[in-house]
């Protein structure tokens, strides 16, 4: 009998060793790590990371991980769900898309920093188990668009976060396998968390996800087992979710500087990764228009996936900051207004301003074939303005800031971090805090 696609999964989560990872991805993982962290931080006081604070401080445990910024010891998987949502409040964090396929990998780390506190492990563990779960995750999305079907892409992070903690918690490969079937059995996620007007679960669906990860790891290590072909199977994922069999396990890299990690683009924007392109056009325009008051229409050209994910009717109106940092629109105009894209521009009150709001009443968004032929790796972006006196202004993006292939070096990503973290962290902290993580191949313990 043939290999399941869950033990082939196993067989490779147990495969990988840190001797196997060039020194550029030890690195590119230690930069995606300081990034996480720095986003995590940076949405410390967000209103569900303080409910979610509250829940984790009532539950102990004998195994136990730290949330984020406090002295809160619970069990690795409230860590996981707190923490998670912390790193992703803020939509900042990094991006992998392919084919109109997206996903977040920087989502697997706070699992992983949960796990690795509560096994004991070292940095070393960390960064393995950090590539591991990015290969994994931007593969099974190059695999199947499950967003078109009606799925959302967290179910990615369930099972790359569950082959790195069963890793972590040192679990033989069989039960590797067992914890895959029960991640993914319970656990297919709705695409409608996404379409429209947004909720606060926006960033928690991918906290449950891979705490649903750590659980079912969890799980398998104590012996439960999960459903048998849980891919392959008739009523499976197969069928039932992705509509293809194309799955490819043997391509998932296991040495070298192949990996996917290298393919994964850092956001300068605290905003939806299809809108970085627009953003830089945007700032770029109103260096070329001068007064925005005098402002008669705005066009926005962009790629059709971009267009059906940040553009579709509710967002044109926006009434949270869950809804605005997805509303192309929005985003546009608050860029152009003023000058910049920080957390300012997601607050109620701006969100509300009636003045903001006229301006974007005269946007018109539309998918472009121009941009369609440089989407994947490019995520291209036309913003034109067409002023009172019937001059028309452009300016085009491909390759934004911070994607793989307009990289951030090391002092950009630092200043994002010490941005994110500066009203929570002294200057000293900070510095201490980016040796940890740039030498984490060298701490005995996380």
């Amino acid at each position: 009998m043939s290999e399941s696609v869950t033990e082939k999964l196993a067989k490779y989560a147990s495969s990988l060793s840190y001797e196997n990872l060039d020194g550029k991805i030890v690195h590119e993982a230690k930069r995606k790590i300081i990034d996480s962290l720095g986003c995590a931080i940076g949405a410390f006081n967000a209103e569900p990371v303080r409910i979610l604070r509250d829940i984790s401080r009532d539950v102990n445990a004998k195994k136990s991980s730290t949330v984020l910024g406090t002295q809160i010891q619970t069990t690795p998987e409230l860590a996981t769900f707190t923490n998670t949502t912390m790193s992703r409040y803020l939509d900042f964090m990094d991006t992998y898309f392919y084919s109109g396929e997206y996903v977040h990998p920087a989502d697997n780390i706070a699992s992983i920093i949960a796990v690795a506190e509560s096994e004991k492990r070292t940095g070393k563990d960390v960064i393995l188990a950090t590539v591991m779960a990015y290969e994994a995750c931007c593969r099974l999305a190059e695999f199947a668009n499950i967003r078109k079907r009606g799925w959302d892409h967290v179910i990615w992070l369930t099972i790359s976060s569950t082959l790195a903690v069963s890793r972590l918690m040192g679990l033989p490969t069989d039960k590797t396998a067992q914890a895959i079937s029960i991640g993914i059995t319970n656990n297919i996620p709705l695409r409608q968390i996404r379409v429209g007007g947004l909720s606060m679960w926006k960033a928690l669906a991918v906290a449950d996800s891979t705490m649903a990860g750590v659980f079912a790891s969890n799980l398998a290590g104590h012996g439960i087992t999960g459903p048998e072909q849980i891919f392959e199977g008739k009523h499976g994922f197969f069928n039932q979710v992705a509509g293809t069999t194309d799955l490819s396990v043997d391509k998932f890299c296991k040495s070298g500087t192949n990996f996917k990690i290298l393919e994964t683009h850092i956001k300068k924007y605290p905003a939806e990764y299809n809108s970085q392109s627009a953003i830089e056009a945007a700032l770029d325009l109103r260096q070329k228009i001068g007064n925005v008051r005098n402002i008669k229409g705005i066009n926005i050209r962009t790629f059709t996936p971009g267009y059906e994910i940040i553009a579709d009717k509710e967002k044109w109106y926006p009434t949270n900051r869950e809804t605005a940092d997805h509303s192309l629109p929005y985003i546009v105009c608050a860029a152009l207004v003023d000058g910049e894209i920080t957390e300012k521009q997601f607050e109620e009150e701006r969100i509300a301003d009636p003045r903001l709001r006229e301006l974007v009443w005269k946007v018109d968004v539309r998918p472009d074939p121009e941009c369609d032929k440089d989407y994947y790796p490019g995520t291209p972006s036309i913003v034109e303005a067409v002023m009172d006196s019937g001059e028309k202004y452009s300016s085009k993006v491909i390759h934004p800031r911070g994607s793989y292939r307009n990289p951030m070096s090391d002092e950009e990503l630092e200043e994002k971090f010490k941005t994110l973290v500066g009203q929570y962290l002294t200057p000293t902290q900070i510095k201490k805090a980016l040796a940890i993580i740039w030498d984490l191949d060298t701490q005995k313990d996380v």
